[in-house]
């Protein structure tokens, strides 16, 4: 996908998938490669990480950290709402302990 055919809408998806729905750190850090400048920043309330490695590692301690594990899935569009639907609904996973 080159950088004049993306759109907003499909880098809000990737990045919900493809980052904050990946539970593997691999596949997760080549996303946020491809997605993030190498000096992006998370900032939440009480934490900032710095760097793409930080951010991937934050978003690895987010998803383990949710009770029953965080899977992004795509939300169904309101009806009659025209615009592209990004949003995103949690579903229980196994937690990271008994994966594997």
């Amino acid at each position: 996908m080159s950088a004049a055919t993306t759109t907003l809408g499909q880098l809000m998806e990737r990045n919900a998938f493809e980052v904050f729905g990946e539970p593997d750190p691999g596949r997760r850090q080549r996303a946020i490669a491809e997605l993030y400048a190498e000096d992006c920043a998370f900032y939440e309330a009480d934490e900032e990480s710095i760097g793409q490695a930080a951010i991937s590692d934050r978003v690895g301690r987010i998803l383990d950290e949710t009770p029953f594990g965080l899977r992004v899935q795509p939300a169904r569009p309101r009806r009659g709402d025209p615009r592209p639907s990004v949003a995103c609904a949690g579903r229980p996973a196994l937690p990271a302990r008994l994966r594997s």
